[in-house]
């Protein structure tokens, strides 16, 4: 489980558990939830925190966020649907349905950053990572929650291999991964 300081390793794994299709931009809190499970070094929730801080894709979702207008109008336009607002804290307002529906936008909005034109391809993979990263809510990703164990991501490797193994096990297979998509 502990995860030696190796090259970029710990870069590499970031990237697989935040920039992958599989992992659609989750937030720090449930990038550390999810890569906990499997992986540990020395100040990894602070490595993660500034990974994901530096992240331009979350910038620009964090930005558009903010404001119904740019990118998510011309998301809703292209799909056909209408934008009501709602106001915060009104007793109508379902906070959990909110928080959920809100979560699912903001991946939305990194697939559309990340994918352009093709992100409507990518629709299962949002539902995917979605699914099987950590709700605060639940103490637990819905899949795992489900099913008792967690789905298997290229995150997920067995840890069985240690020292110079495992890093060379881990870079061909992210290699691997990356030539398949």
């Amino acid at each position: 489980k502990l995860l030696p300081c190796y090259g970029n390793l710990r870069a590499l794994i970031m990237h697989e558990s935040h920039k992958s299709k599989y992992s659609v931009h989750p937030c720090s809190d449930k990038m550390y939830q999810d890569l906990k499970q499997l992986y540990w070094w020395h100040n990894m929730k602070a490595d993660i925190a500034t990974y994901v801080i530096k992240c331009l894709t979350c910038l620009r979702v964090k930005a558009e966020h903010q404001k119904p207008s740019g990118l998510l109008r011309a998301f809703k336009k292209a799909l056909g649907t209408r934008l009501d607002m709602s106001t915060s804290y009104h007793p109508e307002t379902d906070g959990q349905s909110e928080r959920t529906i809100q979560t699912i936008e903001d991946m939305l909005r990194a697939c559309v950053i990340d994918f352009g034109n093709g992100w409507e391809r990518h629709l299962p993979l949002v539902e995917f990572s979605y699914n099987n990263s950590y709700h605060a809510s639940i103490k637990a990703a819905p899949f795992k929650a489900l099913y008792g164990c967690k789905c298997r991501s290229p995150v997920c490797w067995d840890a069985q291999l240690t020292g110079p193994e495992i890093i060379q096990e881990t870079t061909e297979k992210i290699v691997q991964i990356k030539q398949r998509l």
